[in-house]
Order: structure tokens, then C-alpha cells, then sequence
């Protein structure tokens, strides 16, 4: 019941067409729903249901003044690729040994899964503790979840449907209306220049 957030596990389900359970049901949903609404609107999940993300964006916001360290754009856009070499290495791993405990490491199938791995728990309250630096620093530089989607989401079939984004406001790195790795988050919408 708790397990409700989208990560490498269902990344690699649907990759392995392993697409359990009913139809409608919720690893179902996350494996194969997910993917599909990313697909024709954009890497809203990110932006609008990422329980973790939403966590990193509640302590980003708490933040004091002092202390908002926002790198150069240049300097996400590298972190950012770091996400994608993950991803690379875990479809390698799976593909390797089809075992799906490679993913232990992934703080976003244990976090919110009530498993007791206690690595991957303190893992994860690093991440929360750097968002705290760094606005949604694990979704912009080390989430493979986040690089699937946002693979996915550069087809954005009906884009048309959504406002256009402002990548000059944008503090998460975002660089232009194409880049991949916008999370549809909508700050750029309400954030001052």
C-alpha cells in the first residue's frame, strides 16, 4: 500500500515486460500509466505526484536565504547527466543477471516500500538533507527513474495542450523549452526574473 512511488523497479518491469497483477491495479499503474501520460504530456509525474520530490521541494522551500546555493546552469546540466549514466548501468546490471535486487541501492524502492534496508534509508535522508542545499538535488542529478521519464518525455505528444515554459526563470537547470529534463513542475510559470 505504501509503495506508491514510480522507481527503477517498475523502470526495469516494463523494460523486462514483467507487468504484473491486474489491469488497473497499482504496480500496474506505475509500470505502464505512468509511462504512457509521460509520453504524451511531459515528465508531469516528476512535477506533480513524485512523493520524494515533493519532500526535496517542502525542505528546498524551508531553506533560509543564506543558505540557497544555486550553481551556474552549466554546472546542473552536468550533474544532470550523471542520472542517465545511472540508469545505463542499472539496465546493464539487470540485463546482465535479470535479478531484480540490483535496485537495492535505489532509495526510491525502499524508502516508501516499508522494507528495512537501512543503507538505502540512511541514503535517502542524505539526499532529503542536500535538497535542503540544493533544490530537488536527487531529482536533477541522480534519479534513473527521473531519467527514464524524462527520456519519455521528449516526445510530449500533445504538448500543445500545456502552457509554454520560461527556461530563463527556470532554477532547476533548465536551459530551453526542448531540454529533456524539464520537470513540469510550473515555477518557471510563477518564479521572478
Amino acid at each position: 500500500l505504501l509503495n506508491v512511488q514510480y522507481s527503477t523497479q517498475h523502470v526495469l518491469a516494463l523494460l523486462d515486460m514483467n507487468l504484473s497483477g491486474r489491469w488497473g491495479n497499482g504496480p500496474f499503474c506505475l509500470t505502464v500509466v505512468v509511462p504512457a501520460v509521460v509520453l504524451l504530456f511531459g515528465n508531469v509525474y516528476c512535477g506533480y505526484v513524485c512523493p520524494f520530490g515533493a519532500i526535496q521541494e517542502l525542505l528546498g522551500d524551508w531553506r533560509p536565504a543564506w543558505r540557497i546555493l544555486n550553481p551556474d546552469k552549466r554546472v546542473w546540466r552536468f550533474g544532470r547527466s550523471i542520472k542517465y549514466l545511472l540508469l545505463l548501468v542499472l539496465i546493464l546490471l539487470f540485463a546482465g543477471t535479470w535479478d531484480y535486487a540490483v535496485l537495492a541501492a535505489d532509495p526510491l524502492t525502499t524508502f516508501f516500500s516499508g522494507f528495512q534496508d537501512r543503507p538505502a534509508h540512511a541514503l535517502a535522508l542524505v539526499l532529503l538533507g542536500l535538497s535542503v542545499l540544493y533544490r530537488r538535488f536527487w531529482c536533477r542529478n541522480l534519479c534513473p527513474a527521473g531519467a527514464f521519464l524524462a527520456l519519455l518525455s521528449g516526445s510530449r505528444i500533445v504538448r500543445w495542450l500545456r502552457q509554454p515554459i520560461w527556461p530563463a526563470r527556470c532554477d532547476l537547470g533548465v536551459r530551453n523549452a526542448c531540454e529533456l529534463d524539464c520537470l513540469c513542475c510550473d515555477r518557471c510559470r510563477y518564479e521572478k526574473v
